[in-house]
């Protein structure tokens, strides 16, 4: 009888250990698809944020392009940006427009860009916000006036931060 209560007592131990053995199992069973089921609801809610965001992510990223100048060479820059402000000057009313690039002091992605022009108050004014307005790449630093002898035309010394990205096409 001895030797059966060992048998006996041998068999609920395997038991035992076997519905512990089981239960560690399903216990990472069931950590594991938890967390596969937290993974899911953050992918979902990450995709519903982008369906429901789509556009004002894309108009600041549209925002953001335009406040650099996309070009494949600074001298090709330079030579566009000279031409489209010399035409937006003369379409302002103001006279002697000079547009300079310091590419010698340029910062990163940055260079500084003189201009100088000659006008009234009302067209330096004018000249100024449209370059603001049609150039957003453009950032300014400095702007100094100067009035000529006994007239009304303002001689305008402007210094703007020219942000441009080298692009390859």
């Amino acid at each position: 009888m001895i030797a059966s209560a060992k048998y006996l007592f041998l068999f609920l131990v395997l038991i035992w250990i076997g519905i512990f053995i089981l239960t560690k199992i399903n216990s990472d069973v069931i950590s594991e698809i938890l967390g596969n089921r937290e993974k899911i609801e953050i992918l979902r809610m990450d995709r519903e944020f982008w369906q429901r965001n789509s556009g004002n992510i894309a108009s600041v990223l549209a925002k953001q392009k335009s406040f650099y100048h996309e070009i494949e060479s600074l001298k090709l820059g330079e030579v566009a940006l000279n031409d489209n402000i010399k035409r937006l000057f003369n379409e302002s009313g103001v006279s002697d427009p000079v547009v300079e690039m310091d590419a010698k002091s340029a910062q990163g992605d940055s260079v500084p860009l003189g201009m100088t022009f000659k006008g009234t108050f009302k067209n330096g004014e004018r000249a100024l916000n449209r370059i603001r307005d049609v150039f957003p790449y453009l950032s300014c630093r400095e702007i100094g006036l100067l009035r000529e002898s006994d007239t009304n035309v303002l001689k305008y010394d402007v210094v703007v931060s020219y942000r441009y990205k080298l692009v390859i096409k």
